[in-house]
Order: structure tokens, then C-alpha cells, then sequence
């Protein structure tokens, strides 16, 4: 129907907007969490915008649910505004009728949700923590390095400082500071270049044309060496511990058949995705309702409250499962209970149904 068009119209209008508003929320608190990272030298600065993409399928299981929830309560907030739902309800569209017009909407984005829920996000759950144990792997106290600023090395024994590096990893202008027993060594290079022993798999900087300055503070002798090519060879940072895999990057079909309790919990989690999707799209048609007087963002924030007890409350009964302290059975589905329960109350007080006759005496009798 030409309604059902137009309502879906307005609906999927809002939804773009809203989730290209909530996903540039997470996307840039992603972004300084990398840049962080980064900084700390316990990533690359090229791997940023691909860990940056694989967060996003993530952060999708999150936005999603609530870009759509937010998109049905605006559009239908502003067709009560402007008095479009009066003239539809005059034209014999009952608010049943609207929700069933927005019914294979709904499936459609509970689907690709699910979809991603299940198997997008645990792939790029996977990549990311593959890419960021490679780093953890491969890093050594001259990686990380960041042109113009200076670099703790392990455990404290020294300062790097580069002034500059093109894209081959070559570096330019370097002074390097270490701490010893016998006490300390300055180095000033013009260039410097990161090697691997074949033999035995050490890594070295080897500095070229530069000055080597050794001794103790205090002391009256110092010496001082010229050289044409230095090694020195770079110690693995202590700071890089094996990474392994979290439950987010485990495949579905292995939770399918885990009977672990964190393994439960996370499967009804993943399921629960589509789930929230579409009892919130339930909700949030009778909780539209406004008038003129209400304003349009009148009955958001009781929208928004709703929404942030219903995951709180899955955050905590998905942390009850994990630790076995509630059946498995029971896991996370008590949480949708109440959710279909509220979801019927507000339907019973939209459709204007009549209320119980215990109700209705016990009023008269006040």
C-alpha cells in the first residue's frame, strides 16, 4: 500500500541519519583509543584505518538497534505533530495496521542485524585481534617510533628520539640515550635502519655516520667514538604479552556447540541483537504518541531511559551467565520476557482496551 510505502519512507529517512550520527560517536572514540595505542608504540600508525573498519562491524551491533529504535520514534513523533496519524486513524488506519505496515521493515533490518551479530562482527572481531597480536609479535622498542617526539625504551634504560622517517621506515637524525652499570651512553646519528640476524633472528638498529659519547656521570673521563655504522641490538618490549583471542572473535558455529557458561553467554548475546531490534521498533510505535502541546521530543527521554534499562539488564544477566550464577537456561531470555511484557502493556493502554473488571472495582471502591 502507498501507506505503508510512505511510512517506511520516513522511517528508513531517519534511521540514515541517526546512524551515520551514532556511528561517527563510536567510530571517533574508536579513533583515540587507536591513536592511544599508537602513541604507546604497541601499534602501527598503518594499521590504524584497518582496525578503524573492522571496529566498525562491531560497533554496528551496538548502533544499529538504536539508530532504529530513534528513527521510528521521530518519524511517527513527527506525523503526530503534524497531524498526519489523526488523519490516518479518521481513514480507518488503526495503530495495528501502521505496525503491520512497518512488519517486513522490521524483519529486514532484524536479518541484517542478525547477520552481522552472527557472523560480520565475529570475522572482523577475529581480523582486528590477528592483526594486533602480529603487532605485539613484532614490536620492539624502535617500533612505534614517532618523528618529533621521544620514546621510553624497555624497562626505562634510555630515551629515543627521531627527527624524522619516510616511508621505507629509514630514520633521520637520531640521538639515543641508554642507562648501564658502567654508566651512560650518548648516540648521535644521521641515519638509522631496523636489520634481522638470519642466523639468529635478533633484531638491530644499525646507525650510520654518527658520534658515540660512553661514560659516568660525575666521573672526569668520557669517551668518544666516531663511527661510519653502529648495531645495537633492541631488546623485545616487556610491555607485548601474548593476546588471545576474546570471546567476540570466536566463530558462531563453535558456540553452537560449546557448553561453557562465557560460551553460552555470549551466543545469546549474539542472538539477542535482532531481538532488541525488533522489541524496541514494538515500543517505540505507541510511545510516539505525542500532541502538540507535549512538543515533539516530549517523550524521548522516557524512550531513551527504556532503552538503557533493557541493556543494562542484558549486560548484567550476560555477566550473570558468564560466571554461573544463574542456569544457562534461564540466561538472557527473562530479560526479552519483561521486555514483551512492557512492549503488550503499552499496546493494551494504545488500543484503548478495556481495562480488567478487578480494576474497575477497585477504583469505585476509592
Amino acid at each position: 500500500m502507498i501507506i505503508d510505502r510512505y511510512l517506511a519512507r520516513q522511517v528508513t529517512q531517519s534511521l540514515i541519519g541517526v546512524s551515520v550520527v551514532l556511528l561517527l560517536i563510536f567510530m571517533s572514540g574508536q579513533l583515540v583509543n587507536l591513536f592511544g595505542k599508537v602513541a604507546s608504540g604497541t601499534l602501527h600508525a598503518n594499521t590504524v584505518l584497518l582496525l578503524l573498519g573492522l571496529n566498525s562491524f562491531t560497533d554496528l551491533v551496538f548502533v544499529l538497534p538504536l539508530a532504529f529504535y530513534l528513527a521510528i520514534l521521530l518519524a511517527f513523533t513527527r506525523l503526530y505533530q503534524d497531524n498526519e496519524m489523526v488523519v490516518l486513524t479518521a481513514c480507518g488506519i488503526s495503530q495495528a495496521r501502521v505496525l503491520r505496515g512497518l512488519f517486513m521493515l522490521m524483519l529486514g533490518f532484524a536479518g541484517l542485524l542478525g547477520w552481522i551479530s552472527l557472523q560480520a562482527a565475529p570475522w572482523a572481531e577475529t581480523k582486528a585481534q590477528e592483526i594486533i597480536k602480529g603487532v605485539g609479535e613484532s614490536s620492539t622498542e624502535q617500533q612505534g617510533v614517532i618523528p618529533g617526539r621521544f620514546k621510553e625504551l624497555a624497562r626505562g634504560v634510555g630515551v629515543l628520539y627521531v627527527e624524522k622517517m619516510d616511508d621505507d621506515g629509514r630514520m633521520y637524525n637520531i640521538f639515543l640515550e641508554q642507562e648501564n652499570p658502567e654508566g651512560q651512553t650518548l648516540i648521535r646519528a644521521e641515519r638509522a635502519y631496523r636489520e634481522v640476524d638470519k642466523t639468529t633472528g635478533q633484531r638491530f638498529m644499525i646507525l650510520e655516520n654518527g658520534h658515540r659519547y660512553s661514560g659516568k656521570p660525575g666521573a672526569n673521563h668520557f669517551s668518544s667514538v666516531a663511527f661510519e655504522k653502529h648495531g645495537i641490538r633492541m631488546t623485545e618490549s616487556t610491555s607485548n604479552k601474548p593476546i588471545q583471542l576474546r570471546y567476540m572473535a570466536i566463530p558462531t558455529a563453535t558456540l553452537w556447540s560449546a557448553k561453557s557458561a562465557p560460551y553460552i553467554a555470549e551466543l545469546q548475546w549474539r542472538i539477542s541483537a535482532p531481538i532488541v531490534c525488533i522489541l524496541l521498533a514494538i515500543m517505540a510505535v505507541p510511545l510516539s504518541r505525542t500532541s502538540n502541546r507535549q512538543g515533539r521530543y516530549g517523550k524521548l527521554a522516557i524512550a531513551l531511559l527504556l532503552y538503557i534499562v533493557y541493556t543494562n539488564l542484558l549486560n548484567l544477566a550476560r555477566a550473570w551467565v558468564t560466571k554461573s550464577e544463574i542456569d544457562p537456561r534461564i540466561g538472557l531470555w527473562w530479560v526479552h520476557a519483561l521486555a514483551i511484557l512492557f512492549a503488550l502493556l503499552l499496546w493494551w493502554r494504545q488500543l484503548g482496551l478495556p481495562i480488567p473488571r478487578w480494576r474497575r472495582a477497585n477504583n469505585k471502591g476509592d
